[in-house]
């Protein structure tokens, strides 16, 4: 098992959080701080939202193995996932009804209104029924960092549907921004192994039954809060976006955003995959040993920068090299750590020339 202290000693003398935390402070010899009758309300609404989205999980994992989720059955199998690992990864069905979840949650108990709080349901301005926010759609269980289910990613499986990817909103229990796809499993993976960084649910899937820990974004670009938390798994964990111009320039952003947060202690690394392919097109066609390659070719800070400045205009004029210069200076100056900007510096000169 992993955690800290309280994890431990709620999972051994079966204890809530609050009362683990007492108990601990006076082993330390530590006064605790009066309790707050508002943080307690608020941490018993959050439990609710909790045990809301445990159970639409159970509801989702249920509909996969029914008659309605043949469809969702029939993608998983093509894209190599197999049921033994259906469970693993938390994936589900969401049937298409509009009212299919909310009346099998409230009927087990869940008030409507913590369904609403957790983005289960959906409230219209209309004043219509309030309606289920996932419908029709494969499932993607999305925990924090304690491995709790906090939202879902829901992909269509129509060819024509959108968006194609539909990511929870944001709760009391759910930031898009500050959780990666998948860190909770990746974390304790990453003591050892390179952590790598992919744009998609399926990939990261693909990836991490290939053995490497892998984290995604939410639906958004890779944001500070993100670097961060992927630095505490491992000091250089690898960007490993889709070989097309969108991909590329996905890293390149993901880049730019941490060129401010890069040190000699904790950067990263930018793979760059062939053309049109992603990591699990990549695994089907050439297997761990293909994806080994690109991963040992993954470009370092300073190679990435040239590289992504260089790709933007044709370099067949003096004054578009000249740009090119300035361009790189002006990225390299945004590096706080003085050591590793002198070294960039004197790196991405040498490349330029």
């Amino acid at each position: 098992a992993h955690g800290n202290a309280f994890d431990f000693v709620m999972a051994m003398d079966n204890v809530g959080f609050m009362e683990a935390v007492e108990r601990l402070a006076r082993d330390a010899g530590l006064s605790m701080p009066e309790r707050d009758p508002q943080a307690e309300v608020r941490l018993e609404a959050n439990q609710r939202l909790f045990n809301a989205l445990e159970a639409a999980q159970d509801c989702f994992a249920q509909a996969l193995r029914s008659a309605e989720g043949a469809r969702a059955r029939a993608y998983l199998d093509r894209r190599g996932i197999p049921e033994a690992d259906w469970a693993r990864f938390g994936l589900g069905w969401a049937p298409a009804g509009s009212s299919w979840l909310r009346d099998r949650l409230t009927q087990a108990g869940h008030r409507l209104e913590d369904l609403l709080a957790a983005g289960l349901v959906k409230q219209p301005d209309d004043g219509r029924a309030p309606f289920d926010f996932y419908r029709g759609r494969l499932m993607f269980a999305v925990t924090d960092t304690r491995g709790r289910t906090v939202s879902f990613g829901a992909r269509t499986l129509d060819p024509d549907g959108t968006p194609k990817y539909l990511n929870g909103p944001e709760t009391a229990v759910f930031n898009k921004g500050r959780n990666l796809y998948r860190y909770a499993e990746a974390r304790p993976m990453a003591r050892d192994r390179q952590l790598l960084v992919a744009e998609g649910y399926v990939d990261v899937i693909a990836l991490e039954r290939a053995g490497w820990p892998a984290v995604a974004p939410l639906g958004t670009a890779l944001t500070e809060e993100q670097l961060l938390l992927a630095w505490k798994a491992h000091r250089r964990p690898v960007i490993c976006l889709d070989g097309d111009t969108a991909g590329l320039r996905a890293a390149g952003r993901a880049l730019e955003r941490a060129l401010p947060l890069v040190s000699a202690e904790r950067s990263v690394g930018c793979a760059i995959l062939p053309q049109g392919q992603d990591p699990d097109d990549l695994l089907r066609a050439k297997g761990r040993a293909g994806m080994q390659e690109v991963l040992d070719a993954a470009l370092p800070v300073g190679a990435f920068l040239v590289r992504m400045e260089a790709d933007r205009e044709p370099l067949t004029s003096a004054e578009a090299r000249a740009g090119l210069r300035k361009l790189l200076r002006q990225q390299v100056a945004r590096v706080t750590d003085p050591d590793l900007q002198a070294e960039l510096k004197a790196e991405v000169g040498e490349r330029v020339r």
